[in-house]
């Protein structure tokens, strides 16, 4: 049984990153699960996501490129902010 991994990321990366790299773990022999492959019109987002592909692996790799890390943090700061006054 090959190991399985579920990939979260942005639905903008994809194209950019994330397909190429899902592919690659794939040709090594790692079973890559990718809701762009595992999922289809009328599933349940939660139930495809929680049930099968974080459930059923064995790890989880985030992707999250760093213009996206800037702006989180750039959130959390600003949810500070609002919180201290």
């Amino acid at each position: 049984m090959n190991p399985k991994v579920f990939i979260s990321h942005a639905s903008e990366d994809k194209d950019r990153f994330v397909l190429a790299f899902a592919e690659k773990l794939r040709a090594r022999g790692i079973d890559a699960w990718l809701d762009k492959w595992e999922m289809y019109p009328g599933d349940s987002l939660v139930e495809k996501i929680f049930e099968e592909g974080i459930k059923q692996a064995q790890a989880i790799i985030g992707y999250l490129e760093q213009q996206r890390q800037q702006a989180l943090g750039e959130r959390r700061t600003e949810c500070r902010r609002g919180q201290a006054n």
